[in-house]
């Protein structure tokens, strides 16, 4: 495993770490995109809107209408459907967004699991990535 890509696969990792501290919530865009950008992955977000009144319905704390984002459990599934990844599915979302991030931990573990073409986008990802922090360390 080269550098380039033991780095872009523990960027991998630490944003699916992250991902699991979301359970039933909402990320801004910025937020999927934070999350999906190790995996070469952007523009995921969709416009969703607040439905308070609504027992388990959408909130926003700043009292938007209408934000674009996803859910966490969302995007760890389209994260497991982008690389190819099974996952048990479930009906909560609790439960869809641990096991999807516990296959998502496997097969960064294993990487043989993950589809080849998704490896070279998460190695390509790894690489701007680094190109990126040396560019702002020399600024």
């Amino acid at each position: 495993m080269t550098t380039s890509h033991a780095d872009a696969v523990a960027a991998c990792v630490a944003a699916v770490k992250n991902l699991q501290k979301y359970d039933h919530a909402f990320l801004t865009a910025e937020g999927v995109d934070n999350m999906t950008r190790p995996f070469g992955a952007t523009g995921w977000s969709y416009p969703h809107r607040a439905n308070p009144q609504d027992p388990k319905g959408l909130t926003f704390n700043d009292g938007s209408k209408v934000k674009s984002g996803m859910a966490a459990h969302e995007i760890a599934v389209r994260l497991c459907d982008y690389l190819g990844v099974n996952y048990v599915e479930a009906f909560g979302r609790g439960t869809q967004l641990r096991n999807c991030c516990e296959a998502l931990l496997e097969a960064l573990e294993h990487p043989e699991k993950i589809d080849a073409a998704a490896r070279q986008r998460m190695r390509s990802a790894g690489a701007e990535a680094s190109v990126a922090k040396r560019a702002k360390r020399t600024i």
